[in-house]
């Protein structure tokens, strides 16, 4: 995981802009606790970039002094500490440049032997970036044609030569560069307000930062900033690539809930979801003690699954209510467990965020569990499904948001073995009783792909849930 943000501000904008590029920058650390980094001009007007392991606010704040605009990029990673020097060893006449990336590039390797092969030296400890700017930079640079023409002319080598998803944000010394890759699974929002432009992976921090969303980038759409103002310069062709629509789990999990995709509000989907688990429960006439989120991934999704329980008995249709309720807690300065690429690392971190509360007030009492996903099903299993048990609970009931997740996101970082899907028996997809069964609790409900179609409120064709289909 990861993400990116790119500002430029006009001769009418009149706030400070490194506050708006930090700040802006720190509302999307939840996409990759681990590296963060800032990429502006500096006193001079040279270019300047400073990464840093671990929190962005802390490293951060005591050097802001050092960075100036009008133009700068921030990125948040959960692998490298980017934005990145792009190569000029090519050409005498190729621009400084920084660059950062979010995605997966599924040829990586071969990329990297075919560019040794033309001669081109790779740093010992480099990154996905940095071979992204090496075939930017090694398409060449023609003083005949125009700054935006030339860069253009790379992102479409690295559109035709890449297998996989990407996100780019190029900074120059006089405009910022941005471009998506046309399978449209990754996304950028473009926000603004008077003399300034914002691009970035999702839109959390927009309102804080006073930033109304304009639009998003279409798939293949590559766009200039410069001075406050956006230009599009030119669209990337799917070439080899199969269009798929933006990762709808970004609005199940990884954004931020305030995050607006493609017009869809993440808190609202996620609510959507919990209404279709309740609603089969109360068909089914299941009605739990208490609903309880598994913090920091279950919360709006519980929300909407209590909230179609008093839907129904204020219409009379049940005479019982659940209790909503958190005997699970977050610990509130451990970070997300899915982000770090590590899976040791999210073991650890899985086990420390979350603790039980030890209450006599849940002993005999059924609960329902809303959570996200079960990827792999070790950390529910192993920890989280004991804690719950721990609180007193008779009874522990998992709903889970999102579909089976029965296939390896090549786009992904997270898992790439499909033998570890907690989904999967071979070939076959596990019932739920056999989901149950294999977590430890007394029933484990999902979503269907037609639920997630009605709770995003777009056609199935329209957003990408491969990791659900087979």
């Amino acid at each position: 995981m990861g993400a990116l943000m790119a500002l430029s501000v006009g001769e009418s904008y009149a706030e400070d802009f490194v506050k708006d590029l930090y700040w802006s920058t720190f509302y999307l650390q939840h996409r990759g606790p681990e590296f963060a980094g800032l990429a502006t001009r500096d006193r001079k007007g040279s270019l300047k970039v400073e990464v840093c392991k671990g929190s962005f606010r802390y490293n951060f704040e005591g050097k802001l002094k050092d960075f100036y605009g009008p133009i700068g990029i921030g990125h948040i990673s959960a692998l490298n500490p980017e934005p990145v020097h792009i190569g000029t060893t090519f050409s005498s006449t190729f621009p400084e440049a920084m660059i950062g990336y979010v995605g997966s590039i599924e040829n990586e390797k071969e990329l990297r032997k075919k560019l040794k092969e033309e001669g081109i030296i790779f740093k010992e400890k480099d990154c996905t970036a940095d071979l992204l700017g090496m075939l930017i930079a090694s398409s060449g640079w023609e003083k005949e044609k125009t700054t935006e023409e030339n860069f253009l002319k790379g992102l479409q080598r690295v559109n035709q030569e890449t297998k996989g998803s990407f996100a780019i944000a190029i900074l120059t010394h006089e405009q910022i560069f941005i471009a998506c890759s046309p399978d449209g699974r990754q996304t950028i929002v473009l926000g603004e307000k008077k003399g300034a432009i914002i691009a970035a992976s999702e839109s959390t921090g927009f309102y804080n930062q006073g930033f109304k969303i304009k639009r998003d980038l279409e798939a293949g759409e590559v766009i200039m900033l410069r001075d406050g103002e956006e230009k599009r310069i030119g669209i990337l062709p799917l070439a080899k690539r199969k269009f798929a629509g933006p990762c709808v789990f970004k609005l199940v999990y990884t954004a931020g809930p305030s995050a607006i995709i493609y017009g869809k509000l993440a808190a609202d989907v996620r609510f959507n979801l919990g209404i279709c688990l309740a609603k089969r429960d109360v068909d089914a006439g299941f009605i739990p003690d208490r609903v309880a989120p598994v913090s920091g991934s279950g919360l709006y999704g519980s929300f909407g699954y209590l909230n179609y329980f008093l839907l129904m008995a204020n219409q009379g249709k049940i005479n019982k209510i659940p209790f909503f309720d958190q005997p699970v807690v977050k610990y509130s300065h451990s970070q997300r467990s899915f982000t770090p690429a590590d899976p040791e690392k999210r073991k650890e971190e899985a086990h420390k965020k979350q603790i039980p509360i030890q209450s006599s007030r849940y002993h005999g009492l059924i609960v329902v569990a809303v959570d996200d996903s079960i990827v792999t099903g070790l950390q529910s299993s192993s920890d989280l499904v004991p804690k719950f048990f721990a609180c007193g609970f008779k009874e522990v009931h998992f709903r889970i948001t999102y579909p089976q997740i029965v296939s390896i996101c090549c786009y992904g970082k997270a898992n790439k073995d499909k033998k570890k899907l907690a989904a999967l028996s071979g070939e076959r997809v596990r019932t739920e009783e056999e989901m149950a069964e294999i977590l430890g609790v007394n029933s484990c409900h999902f979503n269907k792909i037609n639920d997630l179609a009605w709770a995003v409120g777009l056609p199935i064709g329209q957003f990408c849930c491969d990791c659900a289909k087979l």
